[in-house]
């Protein structure tokens, strides 16, 4: 019915966001290896510092009441220091998630070329349904004096919210309904066996009655 398609149809958008997510960062590597074989060639120009951060969602579901940790990371692929580097992320609204850990704002004096930092927040989610999670915006310097310059992370894509109940039903363990189903099949399986064991003990016990000659 018109159910089934949507959720199929939203099943596929979620995938095509999630590989298009994935090309994303493996673009983000092949930037970081490029980088590395290049460093010579800058070596002897002028030397300029150029980030490259990745923000990533750690949690493998996304549940309503319950936290998720969304980890940044910022890359040096240039020759020179980024200076005053500011990572700001506004696309959590405040209605939709609380944090409870670390803030969606960081600051970092100087990012030395060839290395990186890292940075996460933890949020507490209050929404269900798809979620958009867009990238962060990243300024810095490569001088004192230099004007700042605005990059962006990666977008981790739009993700599932599910909801505590459909999460419990698709993922929880559901010990309360095989102890149940434990508590049914007892009496089906050990009743038989109880009377099995009873008959075959008092026959057991039994002498066979010897012939006279």
């Amino acid at each position: 019915g018109k159910d089934s398609s949507s959720r199929t149809t939203s099943s596929f958008f979620v995938m095509t966001a999630t590989m298009a997510s994935r090309l994303a960062f493996g673009f983000l590597a092949v930037c970081l290896s490029l980088s590395v074989l290049c460093s010579g060639v800058f070596a002897e120009g002028d030397t300029f510092g150029r980030l490259l951060v990745a923000k990533n969602i750690l949690n493998e579901h996304i549940v309503e009441g319950k936290d998720v940790t969304v980890h940044y990371e910022l890359f040096n692929v240039g020759t020179g220091p980024c200076l005053d580097v500011v990572l700001e992320d506004e696309s959590f609204p405040e209605e939709i998630f609380t944090v409870v850990r670390g803030l969606p704002r960081a600051r970092f004096d100087r990012i030395s070329a060839s290395s990186n930092v890292s940075h996460t927040v933890i949020f507490n989610v209050k929404y269900v349904g798809y979620f958009n999670f867009t990238g962060a915006q990243v300024t810095y310097k490569t001088e004192e004096d230099a004007e700042p310059t605005i990059t962006y992370s990666s977008a981790p894509g739009i993700s599932e919210v599910n909801g505590l109940d459909k999460y419990n039903r698709r993922y929880s363990p559901h010990l309360a309904d095989w102890l149940a189903f434990a508590l049914m099949v007892v009496p089906i399986v050990g009743l038989p066996f109880v009377l099995w064991r009873r008959s075959y003990a008092r026959y057991s016990t039994v002498e066979p009655t010897k012939k006279r000659s």
